[in-house]
C-alpha cells in the first residue's frame, strides 16, 4: 500500500475541523445571575461573635502538646533571641504595633 506524504496533515486538518464544528455545541452557557440577598445579621455583630468565640475558646480543638524535641528546639531558639542586642530605634516601652492600630501608632509625648 502506498502512503501519501500528506496523510498526517489531512488527518490533522480533519480533526481540527471536527473540533471547530463541535465547539459551539460543547460551549457552556453563562450562569444566570443570582439575586443579591441582604445580610440577615449585621456585619458588626458577626465580627463581634467571631472575636468572642476566639477569646473564650468555645470552638477550640483539643490541646496538642509539643513533643520533647519540638519543645527543646523552641526553647533553644527563644534563649538565642537574647544574644542579639536590640536595635537603637526600638524603644524600651512596649507600645503595640502600628500595623494593627495599637498604641504604637500614636506619637509619644506629642512627637
Amino acid at each position: 500500500m502506498i502512503r501519501s506524504p500528506f496523510a498526517p496533515r489531512v488527518v490533522l486538518l480533519a480533526t481540527l475541523c471536527a473540533l471547530a464544528a463541535a465547539a459551539p455545541a460543547v460551549a457552556q452557557q453563562p450562569p444566570a445571575p443570582t439575586e443579591a440577598r441582604p445580610n440577615d445579621v449585621a456585619v458588626g455583630d458577626t465580627t463581634r461573635n467571631v472575636l468572642d468565640i476566639q477569646r473564650n475558646g468555645s470552638q477550640a480543638g483539643p490541646m496538642q502538646p509539643l513533643t520533647g524535641d519540638q519543645a527543646t528546639l523552641g526553647y533553644a531558639r527563644y534563649m538565642r533571641s537574647f544574644t542579639h542586642p536590640l536595635p537603637e530605634f526600638f524603644s524600651t516601652i512596649s507600645t503595640g504595633s502600628p500595623l494593627r492600630g495599637g498604641a504604637g501608632s500614636q506619637p509619644m509625648n506629642g512627637q
